[in-house]
C-alpha cells in the first residue's frame, strides 16, 4: 500500500442473495457524539486504535486562568486500553515534523499558566518545534512531574536560542509521554491556559493562546461496525449514497500526534486485535453465494487499489476466504465476490473494507452484499 490519500465510499444492501442479513448493510443507522475541540488545533478526542472509539479526553472546561475557558487534558481507559489525550497543530512525531502555524519571529521562550494531576511513574509533555522551509531549526520539550492543585506559571527559556527566524511553528501538549509504546497512567490530567511566546512583539495569529475559541464537532458512528485507524474522530458517514439515505466514507489515515505512518481505514463487522486479523463475525453457513455491492474508490495515486475480503471459519478457525481488489472508479459501479466453499460448510463469517486494502469479515455467512 503507498503512502497517499484515498477514499472509498460503500453501501451494503441488507441481504444476501439467499437471503441472510447483514446487519446494517446499507449503513443507514448511526450514533452521533457531538463534542468540541479548541479552534486551529487536532485532538485527541475519539482518537482510538483497533476499532476502539477514542474517549472524550479533552474538554472545555470554565475553571479559567483568564477570560471564560481553559483546556483539559486527561489520559483515560478506553475499553481495556488507556488512550491519552492531546492537543497539537501539527504532527511533531514525523521527521521532519508537519504542519504548523505561520510565525516569522524569533521567540526566547514559552510561557503559559497550568494546573495538573500526576500520577506515579508519568508526566505530561509540552512540546514547541520550529521549521524553516520545511527544515526542522528548533525543538523543545518539557515534562511536568509534580501535581499542581492551583494556576501555576510555566515559564521557559529556548536553550539552545533559535539561531534564525523560522517561518512556522508547531505546538503540543499531551496528559502522558506520547512517543514510544507509553500509553500514559489513567488519571493524568493537565490543564493549561494564557499560552504565549516570550521576547516577540506579536503573536502567532493562529495560536488561540487562552483557549477563548472553540469548535463544535459531530461525529457519527455506524451501528454494527468496528472501524480501525488513528482518527476514530473521522465521520464515516456520507449522503453521497447509492441507494438509502447514507453511504460509509473511508479514508486513509493520516499519523497522529506520537507519529506512526499513513494506515489504512478498516471497516469490520468482527472485533480488532492487537496482531492478525480481526476476530468474531457473524453466523454462516451458506457454501455457494455472492457478496454483491456498489463503490466509488478516488485513490491519491491511480495505480493503487483498495480491497474487500470475506473470512470463513469453522470452529473459530479459519476455513475460506475470498477478495476483490477495488480499483478507481469515480461513479458507482456494482461489484460481485463469488463464493464458492468447497468440503464442510462453514459456520462463521467475517467481512472487512480496506481503505486501500478494504476488507469484510463474516462468520457462517451467505453474503449478497450492496455498497455505495
Amino acid at each position: 500500500m503507498k503512502k497517499h490519500v484515498f477514499t472509498i465510499l460503500v453501501t451494503l444492501l441488507s441481504s444476501f442473495l439467499v437471503g441472510q442479513s447483514i446487519p446494517n448493510g446499507g449503513f443507514e443507522s448511526w450514533n452521533t457524539i457531538n463534542y468540541e475541540n479548541p479552534s486551529n488545533y487536532d485532538a485527541s478526542n475519539l482518537h482510538g486504535d483497533h476499532g476502539t472509539i477514542g474517549p472524550i479526553n479533552v474538554i472545555k472546561t470554565t475553571d479559567a486562568f483568564h477570560g471564560n475557558y481553559a483546556i483539559k487534558l486527561t489520559t483515560m481507559l478506553s475499553g481495556t486500553d488507556t488512550s491519552l489525550a492531546y492537543f497539537a497543530n501539527g504532527d511533531p512525531g514525523k521527521n521532519p515534523p508537519r504542519g504548523g502555524f505561520p510565525y516569522t519571529q524569533t521567540p526566547t521562550g514559552l510561557r503559559f499558566h497550568y494546573k495538573s494531576n500526576i500520577m506515579p511513574n508519568d508526566s505530561s509533555l509540552i512540546i514547541v518545534m520550529f521549521k524553516k522551509n520545511g527544515t526542522l531549526i528548533g525543538q523543545y520539550m518539557w515534562a511536568i512531574t509534580a501535581t499542581q492543585s492551583s494556576y501555576t506559571l510555566f515559564s521557559k527559556n529556548f536553550s539552545p536560542a533559535l539561531a534564525t527566524a523560522p517561518d512556522s511553528v508547531i505546538i503540543g501538549m499531551a496528559s502522558s509521554f506520547p512517543f514510544g509504546n507509553n500509553k500514559g497512567v489513567p488519571g493524568n490530567m493537565l490543564q493549561v491556559d494564557s499560552i504565549s511566546f516570550t521576547g516577540v512583539s506579536f503573536q502567532p495569529s493562529l495560536l488561540n493562546g487562552d483557549l477563548e475559541s472553540w469548535q463544535t464537532l459531530s461525529n457519527s458512528q455506524v451501528v454494527g461496525w468496528n472501524i480501525n485507524g488513528n482518527n476514530q474522530g473521522g465521520n464515516y458517514q456520507t449522503s453521497d449514497f447509492y441507494s438509502g439515505t447514507y453511504a460509509l466514507e473511508l479514508q486513509t489515515q493520516s499519523p497522529s500526534f506520537g507519529g506512526g505512518g499513513v494506515s489504512a481505514a478498516v471497516a469490520t463487522t468482527g472485533s480488532f486485535v492487537n496482531n492478525g486479523p480481526p476476530r468474531g463475525g457473524l453466523p454462516y453457513n451458506q457454501q455457494i453465494d455472492t457478496l454483491i455491492f456498489y463503490y466509488k474508490y478516488l485513490p491519491a495515486d491511480v495505480n493503487d487499489s483498495a480491497n474487500v475480503s470475506l473470512n470463513f471459519k469453522l470452529n473459530g478457525n479459519f476455513h475460506s476466504g475470498a477478495q476483490k481488489f477495488l480499483h478507481v472508479s469515480g461513479g458507482y459501479q456494482m461489484v460481485k465476490v463469488p463464493i464458492n466453499i468447497s468440503g464442510a460448510a462453514p459456520d462463521t463469517s467475517g467481512g472487512e473494507f480496506f481503505n486501500a486494502c478494504i476488507r469484510l469479515y463474516w462468520s457462517t455467512y451467505s453474503i449478497n452484499g450492496s455498497f455505495s
